[in-house]
């Protein structure tokens, strides 16, 4: 007698159908929202203090970092919301792209859902087309905890449902707004993001030693293949 394939049922009420409703999205996006938290889920909508934008559609040129305005792209950040070395300008520079303390820009394109804090001291900078500037309300949220929450692996699963697969996958501003994170007391969210601080720190610092060693360990080799030479 053939197998019988089993087959595999979910319930999804009526109540929790928002937009989409293909079945892969909709048991996702359930389980996600049933994770079990401390604390209430809040949109990143009802947490901005202005509505979202989206970046500077400018070509990328070479330019002098002590007097030129920095143009951020999507390959300027890596997965942990830093900076890399590949410094570059914009043909032209509008005010409006301008970056301010604790904007937080989320790709909407190309690696999608990476996301990156403005700081001051990194210097002025405006930022490109493929990214949208998220401002949000001190008084609300941590902009820190919100970067901090883009490395959790739930975080990771909402992407992957939420992303349109086209030439190239992409969320809008209107999606990233309905993204609902666990919103603890800011004194809470404070300590968070002190303790995730301190882990990068520390990371970075294991990072410059280990480089240290690697160059250690070259200049060693070149030693012994000159003596032997």
């Amino acid at each position: 007698m053939p197998e019988v394939e089993e087959k595999k049922y979910f319930v999804v009420y009526a109540g929790e159908i928002e937009g989409r409703v293909d079945p892969l999205y909709m048991r996702n996006i359930s389980y996600i929202r049933n994770l079990k938290t401390l604390y209430s889920l809040t949109p990143l909508g009802k947490l901005l203090i202005k509505k979202p934008q989206y970046g500077a559609n400018e070509r990328a040129i070479d330019g002098n970092p002590e007097t030129d305005i920095r143009y951020i792209r999507i390959t300027d950040i890596d997965d942990y919301g830093n900076l890399l070395d590949d410094w570059k300008t914009a043909e032209t520079i509008q005010s409006k792209y301008l970056l301010e303390d604790d904007d937080v820009l989320f790709a909407r394109s190309g690696s999608v859902g990476r996301a990156f804090i403005y700081k001051s001291e990194l210097g002025k900078a405006i930022f490109a087309g493929y990214m949208i500037r998220f401002k949000f309300d001190p008084e609300k949220v941590n902009p820190s905890f919100v970067l901090y929450y883009s490395f959790t692996k739930v975080y990771k699963l909402w992407l992957q449902l939420i992303q349109r697969t086209a030439a190239q996958p992409n969320i809008n501003s209107k999606e990233f707004q309905s993204l609902e994170i666990p919103l603890p007391p800011l004194d809470v969210q404070n300590r968070i993001v002190a303790e995730v601080d301190n882990r990068l720190a520390r990371v970075a610092e294991l990072k410059q030693e280990a480089d240290f060693i690697v160059e250690q360990a070259k200049e060693r080799v070149e030693q012994i293949l000159l003596t032997e030479a």
